[in-house]
Formats: structure tokens, sequence, C-alpha cells
């Protein structure tokens, strides 16, 4: 059977299409000048890595994973490699990671010590990450394992609960939640009722709260105010002024002064008061006889006498003498 051209043509088309893809896919893992330094790891699982593969340090991409290989031992054995400027300790670990979207990734852990260099050719101590979402289950697991358990006992005490209590205990568990339940459904209906309260009076208490925003305010005003005053100078004025005070208080009491004099000396005190009363029984007298302190005589008539008032206290000087021992 004779092919025609189109038919030949097709076919060349897509073995050149085949030979592009293959191409290019060995390429993409297998740079034709590829300079890079190689290096070796051995792991216990390869994780899903794959060939080509990115292989980064600190998340910068440094070389990829061109091959991957089960030995003997049925280890699987990562080739990769990692560009020739970069230097590491050959303490440096090869590490599968996975992010947080699943993927498997290879990264390099540098080291940087006094060690020897890593070389091309090299095996390098080799780790696994543990994922997201191995580390959330070793967390859960724990957790988990006591929830069963919990759960477990919670059926075994209900179990005992019913066999244990009789009719009338379990009669009583009822009725106690039934209570409880109307317990709750008033609550409920008063919960509804001060919804309904406050939304009734929204604008009172709008105003309430903006009164005590406003008396908040003004005490907040007075007591900036009040940081403003000076304290320690009218403290110490009002101590100064105490002292003052309780100084002229003791000397009063000392009899120190006209009015210690006349706080503490009685005899001084009945003077004045005796004093007092003649000076007012004088103004008395010539306000009734002025004729007596005053005298107006044209005819030349006698005065007269004056006669002394009964009621009339004795002089100071006679009360001295009367107090006098005889």
């Amino acid at each position: 059977m004779k092919l025609s051209k189109e038919i030949k043509t097709a076919i060349i088309v897509l073995v050149g299409i085949a030979c592009f893809i293959f191409g290019f896919n060995f390429l993409k893992s297998t740079p034709i000048f590829n300079t890079d330094n190689e290096y070796h790891a051995i792991f216990d699982h390869s994780g899903g890595l794959q060939v080509g593969t990115a292989v980064t340090v600190n998340g910068v991409i440094m070389g990829a994973v061109t091959k991957i290989k089960i030995d003997n031992n049925s280890k699987i054995v990562v080739t990769f490699t990692c560009k020739d400027d970069f230097t590491f300790s050959k303490n440096s670990k090869a590490e599968i990671y996975s992010s947080l979207l699943g993927n498997t990734g290879l990264q390099i852990v540098p080291v940087q010590d006094d060690a020897p260099r890593a070389k091309s050719g090299d095996y390098l101590p080799s780790s696994v990450q543990e994922g997201l979402m191995d580390a959330i289950s070793s967390q859960l697991a724990p957790t988990s394992m006591n929830l069963n358990k919990m759960l477990t006992s919670s059926d075994s005490l209900i179990v005992s609960l019913s066999n244990t209590l009789d009719k009338k205990a379990q009669q009583d568990i009822k009725e106690s939640l039934t209570s409880l339940n109307a317990t709750l459904q008033s609550l409920n209906r008063a919960s509804i009722g001060l919804e309904k309260l406050i939304s009734t009076n929204k604008d009172e208490i709008e105003g309430l709260v903006k009164n005590a925003n406003y008396m908040s305010n003004n005490f907040a005003k007075f007591s900036d105010t009040l940081s403003q005053v000076n304290i320690g100078k009218m403290v110490t004025d009002l101590q100064y002024t105490l002292n003052s005070v309780n100084t002229m208080l003791t000397k009063i009491e000392k009899g120190s002064g006209t009015l210690g004099l006349l706080m503490n000396d009685p005899k001084l005190y009945n003077n004045l008061k005796t004093a007092s009363s003649e000076l007012g029984l004088l103004v008395e007298d010539i306000r009734r006889n002025p004729k007596r302190y005053v005298h107006i005589s044209i005819f030349g008539k006698k005065n007269a006498e004056y006669q002394t008032p009964d009621n009339v206290e004795p002089s100071i000087s006679e009360r001295e003498e009367l107090l006098q021992p005889k």
C-alpha cells in the first residue's frame, strides 16, 4: 500500500512533536551545558519526589533533581544538582519536605562549620520533614484517643445509671429536665421582653448614654484642671497656716498676750466685765441726769443733788476691798 504525501507529512509531524516533547522534558531536568555540582542522598521514602523538582536553599532555587532510583536495599537514592558557586559543609542535610498545597520538594539545609566542604559526587545526610497533615494528625491522635476513652466511659456511666436508678429516680430526673426546659423557655421569653423594652426605649437609653458620656468628659476636664493645680504649694501653705494657728493657741493657753490673759486670768476678766457694766451705768446716768455733768446756769439756780440708783454694782476698788481678808 502506497502512502500519500499527506500521510507521510502527518507522520513526520507527529514524530517531530513527540521528539520535541521528550527532548524538552529531558532538557528541563538536565541542562545541556550543565556545570553545577552533583550530590546524592539516600532516603527511606521519596514522598512523591519527581525528577525535575527544584532544589532550594532557604527558599531560593539552586538546582534540580536529576535522578531517582531504588538500590538493592530498597533505599531511595536521589541525585540532584546545586550551583557550583554555593558551597556548604559536608554536615549539611538534604531534606524532603511537603508544601502547604501538598507538593513534595527537596531542600538543602546548609551548615557552615569547620568541616570540609561538600564536593561534587558526595553523599549528604538526609531527612524527611514532617508534613503539615502529619503534624496535625500526630497532634490530634492523643486527643482522639482521649475522646474515645471519654465516650466509652460516658457510655458505661449511662448504662450503669440506667441499671442502678429505679423508676422513681428516673421519673424525678425526667421531671427535673422538664422543669429545666420550662426555666429555659421563661428565660427566652424574658430575653425577648427585654429586647422589646430596649427597642421601645431606645431614645431614652441613647439619652442616658449621651449624658453619661457628657459627665465623663466633664470629669476628665475636671481631672485635667486638678492635675494642673500646684497641690504641693497648697499643702505647704495650709501646713504653715495650721502651724501658725497652733502657735497662737499655745500662747493663748499659756496666758501670753491680751487674749491669753483674758482666757486664763479670771480676775482680769471680772474687772473688764465690771468696768463694762460701770461704763454702761455711766452712759445711762449721763442720759438721765445730764445736768450733773454739764452745768448750765443762767439765773444762778443750783442743780438738784444726785441720787445714786439702787441697782448699781459696786466699783472695782470697792469689790477688791470686800474680797480682801480682814
